[in-house]
């Protein structure tokens, strides 16, 4: 039977993904007037900003209207062989179209066979261990708090996903102050998140508009600030996504 814990079960008492959005029903959080100064040293110009945001909506429009003419055709999609024949890196034109629109679609990375044994598999490991496991939503869930049962690591591990995400990193860029850059794009780390398994036509999770990756540190860590300076500057169209020379130092988890 499930631990308790003060007359609660740990599947109930460890929380879920619903506790981290404002968008899922969680509480906005309440800050202090500290993010009020800052916010204040931070403030460029109002002519500045005026002319910036302006560009901005500009921009937001024309990306608007691509996408409404095109639909989910602006995200790239690559096979995986074009990547495993371009010696492990993406095509030109799809790395620069990755880079345009922050996501792609990696065709036939995992045989199908092997992605259905995988997640019968999970599907197993919740059943046998579901009073023990929280999930989202509470009375349906869908995303589970399981980040370590064999068949993800099975997957992580998969040779052509490690190519995969090797592949991502390999879009990225460091501009190092000495002769060796403090960002290794060429051995991926495993990430350890979440099992999803959503049901055909579910609409009850979805996620608001987020960036994982720290909160507020991005204002208040110094080295942190620094990536988005362009952005800070009013230059957000020199601002470089890719760009990992400050976040090498950048202190991500003040909180």
């Amino acid at each position: 039977c499930p631990l308790k814990m003060q007359g609660t079960s740990v599947a109930a008492s460890a929380g879920s993904i619903g506790d981290l959005f404002t968008s899922l029903g969680a509480k906005p959080p309440v800050l202090g007037e500290e993010y009020a100064r800052l916010k204040e040293q931070l403030r460029p110009p109002q002519a500045a900003l005026g002319e910036a945001w302006q560009r901005l909506e500009e921009a937001i429009a024309k990306e608007a209207l691509e996408i409404a003419q095109k639909g989910s055709g602006v995200i790239p999609e690559v096979d995986f062989a074009a990547i495993e024949a371009n010696g492990g890196h993406f095509p030109a034109e799809v790395a620069h179209a990755i880079q345009k629109r922050g996501c792609v679609v990696v065709r036939n990375t995992v045989d199908p066979e092997l992605a259905l044994a995988m997640k019968a598999d999970a599907e197993r490991y919740i059943a046998a261990n579901k009073d023990k496991l929280a999930g989202f939503p509470q009375d349906n869930p869908m995303v589970w708090e399981v980040y370590w049962s064999k068949a993800q690591m099975k997957m992580r591990e998969h040779a052509r996903m490690l190519a995969t995400q090797t592949a991502l990193n390999r879009l990225w860029h460091c501009r190092a102050s000495g002769d060796e850059s403090p960002v290794d794009v060429h051995r991926p780390l495993t990430y350890c998140d979440r099992l999803r398994i959503r049901k055909a036509g579910d609409k009850s999770f979805t996620l608001g508009p987020h960036i994982d990756g720290g909160s507020t540190e991005r204002w208040e860590d110094e080295e942190y600030r620094k990536v988005y300076s362009s952005i800070m500057n009013c230059d957000w169209e020199e601002y470089d996504a890719f760009d990992a020379t400050h976040r090498a130092e950048a202190k991500y988890d003040l909180y």
